[in-house]
């Protein structure tokens, strides 16, 4: 309808515009423009003060809870200048549209995607709409569930470790306290459990199957780089959790890619190997996109300097691969800001 509108304003105002009107459907370029008139006015309503901070100095306040997005002005939009402006994707996957929660044209748009994925659960939905608008407090929105359970009575397990933690537990038996216990001590897990549900909840596995199938999906979780060993500009070693179980980075054997094969033309064994490639994905193409927060580093600092190791997005890459390589040569902007470096590869 806002297209519409649009076409009727300005067929009544532009002369032009009045010529080249026509009848018909609507190309996706006028789609993408309505989108983006419809963004634009829901920004300047709920994050207008960082709107016109971002047009005055470029940056927004310290105090602004947008700080750690490194937020910038595209075409009008307001989108995330995050540590993925070179990776080889989209532009609206590097930098995703801002918007707020509690806008309708949220409620909306969440609408939208829950019918094109048909009816799909919370984490895919927020996986998929994170690839081009990035909603802050998505987790807060209300998801309006239309079948209600009679009511259910719960507890709450306080943890005091300097700070504060809640979980919510169903009873007072030993097993829920020790399962919230795993909970709490093991909050990474949460990430993977979700990949983990998402892709075998529906699937009858065989015990070794299963038991094959797990060691390897914590083979995943236990390979993500954490730091670097050593600041020897030759040493391109990462320090994973890996280290602390075996003193050195896990491995796993090669194996073929099944893409193409019917699933009912796949054995037991290959089979298992699809789901836990499949789990590798998705549990992967998030943990990159946690990438976009920045959680310091908000303000300016020090530049990359030769000798930094870094991590660097590739598709495609085998069970247990990460791409990691050292910076040998750095080249300062106009600003003084290090945009283009030289790395080494562990080819060399």
């Amino acid at each position: 309808s806002s297209i519409v509108v649009r076409e009727f304003w300005s067929g009544t105002t532009d002369k032009t515009h009045r010529a080249l009107r026509r009848v018909g459907y609507l190309r996706t370029s006028e789609l993408q423009e309505a989108t983006h008139v419809l963004l634009r006015s829901a920004q300047r309503e709920c994050v207008g003060e960082e709107f016109k901070d971002l047009q005055r100095s470029g940056e927004v306040k310290r105090s602004s809870g947008l700080k750690t997005l490194s937020p910038i002005i595209h075409d009008g939009v307001m989108r995330i200048d995050g540590r993925l402006r070179n990776a080889p994707v989209s532009y609206d996957r590097k930098h995703p549209i801002i918007l707020a929660t509690s806008h309708p044209l949220t409620f909306l748009i969440v609408q939208l995607y829950h019918r094109n994925l048909h009816h799909a659960g919370q984490q895919l939905m927020i996986s998929t709409i994170r690839e081009e608008l990035w909603q802050l407090r998505i987790r807060n929105l209300n998801w309006r569930p239309k079948n209600w359970s009679s009511p259910v009575k719960s507890y709450a397990a306080i943890f005091f470790c300097k700070a504060m933690h809640i979980e919510l537990i169903d009873n007072l038996s030993t097993p829920s306290f020790i399962a919230t216990l795993k909970r709490f001590v093991a909050p990474v897990v949460k990430s993977l459990k979700r990949h983990l549900k998402a892709t075998i909840e529906n699937v009858v596995l065989q015990r070794d199957d299963l038991e094959i199938l797990l060691v390897q999906v914590e083979a995943c979780l236990n390979s993500r780089p954490l730091t670097q060993l050593t600041v020897d500009a030759e040493d391109l070693e990462i320090l994973t959790p890996g280290h602390f179980l075996v003193h050195r980075a896990l491995s796993s054997l090669p194996e073929p890619s099944y893409d193409g094969i019917p699933e009912n033309r796949l054995d037991r064994y290959q089979q298992t190997q699809e789901y836990v490639r499949h789990i590798w994905k998705r549990w992967n193409k998030e943990y990159l996109s946690g990438l976009h927060r920045r959680t310091k580093w908000t303000g300016k600092r020090d530049n990359l300097r030769e000798g930094t190791m870094v991590l660097l997005k590739e598709d495609n890459l085998p069970l247990l691969k990460w791409r990691y390589d050292r910076v040998i040569r750095v080249y300062p902007g106009d600003a003084g800001l290090i945009r283009v470096v030289n790395v080494k590869t562990r080819d060399g």
